[in-house]
């Protein structure tokens, strides 16, 4: 039996030549590829870079540039593989140059002999994108800083808090960078929310930490914020007041001869608190200074278990004669 070849799909000879052109496209645009990549070129090339032999004593005061740029002089061959993997330069800065305070740069020129040395054969460093690099130096810093409670209280009507807010421990040891550190004045307790409060409140928060203190060692994670909680009834009596500051040989008569101390207390304190737990006093030389025609009366004195306490009236009338 005889087959037939016009089944069958010769190639175009138009596409032969196609496929021929592209190959030798192809193998000049390789030639030319490394022909050029054959010349020298200066490029910019960017290293990592750490850094060897501090000042004694001293450790960076935040994290210094990790990146250094250098204008490079090499064949293409060469740049090219320093673009494609990433090298670490290692810079010595045993002398840096003070500026202030924390601050240091070292000038990059002084470095150039050091940096070129570890630079690869058939590479030459023309010089560095930057003149100076800075970082900021200091002490190793340990201090002890104050706790304060971060809260938004609501009491259950007719309860209150007894005594002052205990936080323990009421501060907390730190380490660090000095220039971080310096700037830690206190610590905060994060946000506390209550609700309906009419027991005593035991309750443990952690501390937030401030801003830019990434290097800092803080000592305790977590503080107790104690509240004494209590029922509270409101009560108030007449207190005489002293008047100071007088002129002398005056005699001043006022009205009224006494005021009202209104306050709050807790129940378990009621029984301590008496008229001679208050003294109020008008101050005479406030009078002339404010140019007044009446008294102020201010609390001198009053019990700590005390809370909203008041002073009733808020102005004192008098007659002051010279004898």
């Amino acid at each position: 039996m005889n087959i037939s070849n016009k089944n069958k799909n010769p190639i175009p000879k138009k596409s032969k030549k196609r496929h021929v052109l592209l190959l030798f496209l192809g193998i000049a645009t390789f030639f030319w590829f490394l022909t050029k990549l054959s010349k020298e070129y200066t490029s910019v090339v960017e290293y990592n870079v750490r850094y060897k032999n501090l000042p004694e004593a001293k450790i960076f005061q935040r994290e210094p540039e990790k990146k250094i740029a250098l204008h490079i002089r090499g064949s293409g061959f060469k740049l090219l593989g320093q673009n494609l993997y990433q090298r670490t330069l290692v810079l010595d800065i045993a002398n840096p140059i003070h500026k202030n305070k924390y601050h240091y740069y070292i000038l990059t020129n002084a470095k150039k002999p050091a940096v070129q040395s570890q630079l690869e054969t058939g590479l030459w460093l023309e010089y560095f994108e930057r003149d100076s690099l800075f970082f900021d130096l200091g002490i190793q810093k340990f201090k002890t800083v104050p706790v304060v409670a971060s809260m938004d209280m609501e009491y259950k009507l007719g309860y209150s808090m007894s005594g002052q807010i205990k936080i323990l421990p009421d501060s907390v040891k730190i380490l660090g960078p000095e220039a971080q550190v310096d700037k830690i004045q206190l610590l905060k307790t994060e946000s506390m929310a209550l609700k309906g409060v009419s027991e005593n409140v035991y309750q443990e928060v952690s501390l937030e930490k401030p801003k830019n203190s990434e290097k800092v060692k803080f000592y305790k994670e977590k503080v107790a914020v104690v509240i004494k909680v209590e029922k509270f009834t409101e009560d108030s009596f007449e207190v005489p007041f002293t008047i100071k500051n007088l002129p002398k040989n005056a005699k001043i008569t006022t009205y009224p001869k006494t005021v009202r101390v209104t306050f709050k207390v807790g129940l378990s304190d009621y029984n301590k608190i008496s008229p001679n737990s208050f003294k109020v006093v008008c101050d005479y030389s406030k009078t002339l200074a404010r140019n007044l025609d009446y008294l102020v009366p201010d609390l001198s004195e009053n019990p700590d278990w005390v809370t909203a306490v008041k002073l009733a009236p808020g102005q004192i009338e008098f007659l002051i004669q010279k004898e």
